[in-house]
């Protein structure tokens, strides 16, 4: 997850980059900056603030999959050594 941040932070990883779920939300995301800069309502660091945040949602939520996947692996190895 940190190689992916700072990949992203060096524009070296995109949307793309990520699962369709995950590639859908950012997405979405940025359709919805992208319109709300152009309203002017708030600043632009805000919205860069708020798609920073949706997008670390989505980081820790790719994380816990990850996990979670692993955490079944481990299980599957333990009932078949048990079994």
């Amino acid at each position: 997850i940190g190689l992916f941040n700072r990949l992203w932070d060096l524009k070296l990883a995109t949307a793309d980059d990520l699962n369709q779920n995950l590639r859908v939300i950012v997405r979405g995301a940025e359709s919805i900056r992208l319109e709300l800069e152009g309203s002017k309502i708030l600043k632009v660091a805000d919205y860069r603030r708020l798609l920073f945040e949706i997008e670390q949602r989505g980081l820790l939520n790719l994380d816990l999959k990850r996990q979670n996947e692993k955490l079944k692996r481990e299980l599957d190895t333990l009932i078949i050594e048990a079994g």
